[in-house]
């Protein structure tokens, strides 16, 4: 693979971030998440039709995608190609604080407001897949902005479990165990389980938008 994607013509390099960059990867559940950086577009079948990632070209470095950018240049894993710290990348801490802003207002406002009326996702609120993704997602949105910087689904639980009044410690602890795994199930019904699940999401956002600019 590596030497198929050395031949490609105009290829700045190739890069891991996400969960295996931030110690938080999961055999069977994470996704490796990869960058790829071109010079310009290309026809990406001739690189591998099971090679699955991003593909972006240099004149477009550090636009959109302020989390995605910030975990490569503090984070992220050169798999070959131009060293990270070359590659210039703009974005800044206060990039994705601004972003965070604007992500809990709207896809995770969304998601809440899905989540309390009869949808899909009021369904999907039943599954563990929703718990985890609400949960710790929502929490990492609050993570950022009180400690300027980016961490995994895990670590945010973890933070989430000190700092956070106890009556939310419960919903937190069951996202923990689905992100981990070997650990007791915290809830015998799914439906209060969800609830939880609302109630949280419903204090975080509330919580999130007080919060200026992450500073107590």
């Amino acid at each position: 693979m590596k030497k198929c994607l050395n031949s490609v013509e105009g290829l700045i390099g190739i890069y891991f971030t996400g969960s295996i960059v931030l110690g938080d990867y999961h055999e069977g559940k994470s996704d490796i998440d990869c960058t790829v950086i071109l010079q310009s577009p290309i026809d990406i079948k001739k690189i591998s039709k099971r090679f699955d990632c991003q593909y972006i070209t240099y004149e477009n470095i550090g636009k959109g995608n302020e989390v995605m950018w910030y975990t490569l240049k503090k984070y992220g894993v050169t798999v070959t190609g131009t060293p990270i710290d070359e590659l210039n990348i703009p974005t800044t801490i206060y990039d994705v604080k601004s972003y965070v802003k604007t992500n809990v207002n709207t896809y995770w406002k969304n998601w809440f407001d899905s989540l309390r009326k009869p949808s899909i996702k009021r369904l999907k609120g039943l599954t563990d897949w929703s718990i985890e993704w609400c949960v710790c997602g929502i929490t990492r949105m609050y993570y950022t902005l009180m400690e300027d910087d980016i961490a995994s689904k895990r670590k945010v639980a973890e933070y989430g479990l000190t700092c956070l009044p106890e009556s939310y410690r419960k919903i937190l602890r069951e996202a923990l165990r689905i992100r981990v795994g070997g650990r007791k199930k915290q809830y015998r019904s799914r439906f209060v389980r969800r609830k939880d699940m609302i109630d949280y999401m419903e204090f975080m956002i509330g919580l999130i938008n007080r919060l200026p600019c992450g500073i107590q």
